[in-house]
Parts: structure tokens; sequence; C-alpha cells
């Protein structure tokens, strides 16, 4: 077990300190064979759990483990198996609360946990409302992060009838889950606990493990609370005179590093903590860029550009000084020259590409890359996704201005599947084989799932049936797997095919039809005309693969896209731009001549595309030069028109 989780650990027994757990009988008629739950009295002081709805059937112990919320003391014991006050009639379980002592007119916590095997549901809300009530799991395979380890995850449960949701609250990590904030506390005091508390739900913790700097997390905090810049420059005072940053030498000086002036919280610059496609700047030509999020990485010197062959090997060893080769070409956009590095990119290979912060080491998911890249532009829009290697840490989502090419589809080391785009060398069933061969152990130790519920989460999310999970499982040669397929909640016939959608914006007529190819090995598989300078397309029942689409419309500069399709569904946004319109505008004027004639005197990049759009001069040479200037020119003055 690493360091990490064996902190996280410790930080878990810490804050558990609980007293005598005791338990009830079931009322009669409190749960009939149907699976009907008839009525029971409010004041009976019952309340009920139904295992079967998480998975549960014939569980030996389900233990009721009820908190307190206006002090946060235990009301029973974490894992009791006291009998006193539990009882069950096949999966539905009952504990009389009000014998254990709920007090009537107070708000509890509650978590349902399988003792067999340390399953947990997340923190539910309740008060004496409840009694009589069922508390169910909709969804077993839907789960939260666990708010005090984040290695493991928690099953949401909910009343059958009560409004109360699952308790809202600020993880180990720094990242808001639930829904329901107890009238005990507010969104505020919850930032101020979370800014001056030491423990294992403290802004403290989540620095340590999250990769995020201290401008981020309170920001990305503060926004899922539903805070401003204001209540956080409050929350950061109030917090320093109940305790944090006291001096004692076991933290750093945190509020130091939260500026308002870099806060994208509202009236901040990027609300979003990342940025629109339409506003991304335009890199190098012959080069890659990578736009840096400017909430998140502030603070740097040097940008590294870490790319491997998927499948293959890496280019230049991670963390190395040739990684950091970049450099700023214009604001805020870092450029990484590939020649200089000795990198080539091979037509019929795929790549991945990882953008890092020198001093932070923050840094992006995988994106999928191929040589169709050169001179597009990276940049991250405000998600994440779970590290790949490394549970306790999260990764920005990065993706392409102009290729559909996303973050490359992966298993996680706890059995979470992140990303979207499947390598063209490799698809959902072999990758399900090399989980079951190299990551199964970890993700049995810490996703807190049973081997049959694991193997179908994983597979389910990889779109993989019965038949898939049994084969790769003898493929994999791992012995001692616990699953059945007769057992197994996977589908029994492969998903036919999967939708690809999208919206066009184009300009000029409304009324010329726009055409979408899609096509494979130089055949077109599905086609479809729409109208519209803002026009909805979409193919059904597409098979995965690799793709070519092809967009074209009158007077318009053609745009082709390569797109992977693997199992879950595929948007693709597109843009068409008329001949001569280099600035995407819509108009083709003297600020496009302006703007070419910039470029050609080295004085700014364009991307692909932009050049393509500015190439009239009919020669086909696939560049913009004076040429085309001077054709442009021809058009605005309604000597030759370009349409």
């Amino acid at each position: 077990m690493s360091n990490s989780k064996k902190l996280l650990c410790v930080l878990l027994s810490l804050i558990m300190v609980l007293s005598v757990f005791t338990v009830a009988a079931v009322p009669a008629g409190a749960y009939s064979s149907d699976g009907d739950y008839s009525e029971t009295s409010s004041d009976d002081g019952v309340i009920y759990f139904d295992a079967a709805s998480a998975g549960w059937s014939g569980a030996s112990w389900i233990s009721f483990y009820i908190y307190d919320l206006s002090n946060y003391e235990s009301v029973t014991v974490w894992g009791s198996k006291n009998k006193s006050f539990t009882t069950h009639d096949g999966d539905i379980w009952a504990f009389n609360a009000e014998e254990a002592g709920v007090l009537l007119g107070h708000e509890y916590g509650i978590i349902f946990e399988n003792l067999d095997t340390t399953a947990q549901t997340a923190d539910l809300l309740f008060n004496s409302s409840c009694f009589g009530d069922t508390a169910y799991v909709p969804d077993p395979y839907y789960m939260y992060e666990n708010a005090v380890d984040s290695n493991k995850k928690s099953m949401v449960a909910r009343w059958k009838n009560s409004s109360y949701g699952p308790i809202k609250q600020i993880t180990s990590l720094g990242n808001v889950i639930g829904e329901t904030i107890p009238s005990t506390t507010s969104a505020y005091q919850m930032m101020v606990n979370f800014l001056a508390s030491k423990g294992s739900q403290s802004l403290t913790t989540a620095l340590y493990f999250n990769g995020k700097d201290a401008q981020t997390t309170i920001d990305d905090t503060a926004k899922a609370l539903g805070l401003d810049k204001d209540d956080v420059e409050q929350a950061i005072k109030e917090a320093k005179d109940t305790g944090a940053n006291d001096g004692s030498g076991d933290r750093t000086d945190w509020s130091n590093n939260w500026s308002e002036s870099r806060s994208t919280l509202p009236g901040g610059s990027d609300s979003s903590g990342g940025h629109d496609p339409s506003d991304i700047p335009t890199g190098k030509s012959k080069m890659l860029n990578f736009y840096v999020p400017t909430s998140e990485w502030h603070d740097f010197e040097k940008i590294g550009f870490y790319i491997y062959e998927i499948g293959g090997e890496e280019f230049i060893p991670w963390g190395s000084k040739r990684m950091y080769n970049s450099e700023e070409t214009s604001p805020g956009v870092w450029s990484f020259d590939l020649g200089n590095a000795g990198i080539v990119l091979e037509d019929s290979k795929a790549y991945g590409i990882i953008f890092v912060n020198k001093e932070t080491k923050a840094q992006t998911a995988p994106l999928l890359l191929d040589s169709s890249c050169m001179g597009d532009t990276a940049y991250c829009n405000g998600a994440r996704q779970e590290n790949e290697f490394d549970c306790n840490k999260s990764s920005l989502v990065a993706r392409w201005k102009n290729s559909s090419l996303g973050p490359v589809k992966c298993i996680t080391s706890i059995g979470n599947v992140v990303g979207e785009t499947i390598p063209a060398n490799t698809s959902a069933y072999e990758m399900f084989v090399d989980f079951l061969k190299n990551k199964l152990n970890n993700a049995r130790d810490y996703s807190r799932m049973n081997d049959q519920k694991l193997i179908d989460y994983v597979a389910g999310a990889l779109y993989l049936t019965k038949d898939d999970a049994f084969k790769a499982i003898a493929e994999s040669g791992v012995y001692g797997i616990d699953w059945r397929a007769d057992k197994s909640t996977l589908s029994d016939k492969a998903k036919d095919g999967v939708k690809v959608s999208g919206k066009i914006t184009s300009y000029l007529s409304d009324t010329d039809p726009i055409s979408v190819l899609l096509m494979q090995d130089g055949k077109v598989k599905k086609n479809v005309n729409v109208k519209g300078n803002s026009a909805e397309y979409s193919f059904d029942d597409v098979e995965a693969g690799t793709y070519t689409m092809l967009v074209t419309k009158k007077n318009h500069v053609n745009r082709e896209y390569t797109m992977t399709v693997a199992g879950a569904d595929v948007t693709k946004d597109v843009k068409l731009c008329p001949k001569g319109d280099v600035n995407g505008d819509g108009e083709t004027d003297i600020m496009d001549c302006s703007l070419a004639q910039r470029y050609i005197r080295e004085l700014t990049d364009l991307d692909p595309y932009q050049i393509a759009c500015g190439d009239v001069s009919g020669t086909g040479d696939g560049e913009l030069d004076i040429q085309d200037v001077s054709r442009i020119l021809r058009h605005i003055r309604e000597l030759a028109m370009l349409y």
C-alpha cells in the first residue's frame, strides 16, 4: 500500500470516534414478498434498508451507522454487529432508531454498510420524518468518491418517500459531493471548516493529494458550493481566526497563495476554469501548441510536452529537460518543435501527449495525437478526470482546437474507465484483458467491489458483453476470479453501434445544403445533407473503427476530420468558413488581407484550416502567399468574386 493510502486510512480511523451500536426488530408487515413496502407509522421509530437494491442480497449483516449532525457524535458504533435493535426479513433490514437513542427534532447522517464486504453507502440525511421510510440504492453502479478516503467509492442511497438526499460535503481531495446541506450548517460554513480544519476533509489534505495548487483548489471547491470571490475572501479571514495557519509548523500558509485577482469565481475572467475553443489563439503552424489554463497554471517557467507512442516506447523520458524544451510563442501559447527534439509522427501510428507544469507538477490527462495535429493547439475547458495511475490525483482534460481526437480512453488503477477515444491500435476488449492482467488486484483492494461487480462495472463501461467478459477472463490467464455469467448484469448482445452527431456553424446562404460524409478506407459508409447556418447532423449505429468525416458547403472551405469511434457516442461540432475568410468571422474583408499579410511576414501564426481558407489563388499549392492576398483583394473590390 502506498504512503498516501496509508495516511488516508489513518485519517479515517482518527475521525471515526464512535460509540456503542444498538439495534431492533422489524415490525410485522413492514415488507411483503412481492417487494412492496407497506405503510408504517412514523411514530414506530423504525427505519428500513433494502439490501437487494445495493446488490447485497443474502448479506449476513447490514450495519446502520448513525451520527448526530448537531455535534457529529456517533449514535451507533461503526461496523457494529450488536443485534439489540436490528433484524431483517429477507433482504429488508430494519433498525429501531428511536429505541437506540435517536432524538426527535435532530438531523442525523446515516451510512449503510455490508459487513461481509465492507461496501457502504454515502452519508444520507434523515430525521424523525424518515421513521417508517425505506432507504434504497437506485443504481449500485452510480457512486460518489468516499468523503474521507478518495481510494474508495460509496453507493448513493435515497429514501423511498422522504425528500432528504445524500448529505453535501467536501471530500479529502476538495471535491464537493452530495445534494442536501443540513440545517446545522451552510455552504459558507462548510468552506470555512474546509479551510480551517487539519483533518482528512481539509484543504491541507486536499493539497497534499489532489495535484492542484491552493488557488485552483479553493476556487474549484467554492464554485461547487455556489460561493463567490467575496465569500472566499471572508471565509479565509474567518478560517484564520478559528485556527488555520496558527504557526504550529504543520502547514504552509496557503491563504497567501489565493488571490482574488486570479480567481475564476464570479467576477473573474474565466469562470469555467478552462477555455472556450473559439477563444484559443493560434499556435505555430509547424509545432505542437498548448494554451496554458491561466486559472490553474499561473505560476510556471516551463511547460513540458511528454509524447509517447501508444503501445510503444516514449520518445523522451518523463521529467527530462528535453521534455520542457518549449517556448512561449504568443501570450499563453507554448509551442514544442518536434523536429528539434528528433520526434517524427508516422501517419500510421497513434500517440499520446501530456502537458506538464514544471513547477507544480500539475498535468493533463493523455490526449490522443497523430500527424494531423501538427500546427494544432491543445487547450483545457476546466473538466478533470481521475489520474490513470494514482487515484489520489486528478488531471485536467485537454482537447485539440481543430482535431476530433480526444482524451485517450483508459482504465484507471482502481477500475474506473476515463477518457473518450480508444486508439486505433487497440480495442475495448484488449484494454479489458490488460486490466485483468495488470490492474485487477489493485482495483480489488481499493474499489470496495467484489469480482462480480467490479468486472461487470468495468466491462459495462467499455460496452462489452457477457461473452466478451467470459473470453477475456480465460485469455488473461488470471486464476481465482470470482465471476459468473449467469449472475452478470452485462448485456447478452453487443451494442449495434454508436451515435455520431454535432452542430455545424456556417455562413452565407442558409438554404444551401451542407454535405456530411463518414468514410472508411476511401468508401462512404454514411452520409447526410442538412440545411441552415446553425444545423445539426446525426449518424446512428456507427460501428467501431477509424473514420474520415468530410463536411462541405457551397462557397465554403471543406473541413476534414479523423474520428475514432469506440463504445461511446461521439459529438463533433464543426465550423465552416467562406473562401477567403482567414480570421473566421464569416466575412471576407480587409481584415482577412491584413491577417494573411502578417502571416506571410511571420508576425503571426495560423492554423491549418485558416491557411486553407486563405489559399484562394487557384494554384493548389496549399500555401498562403501574396498571390492569395491579391486574390482576396480582388474579391473585396468586386473585380473577381470568390463567391
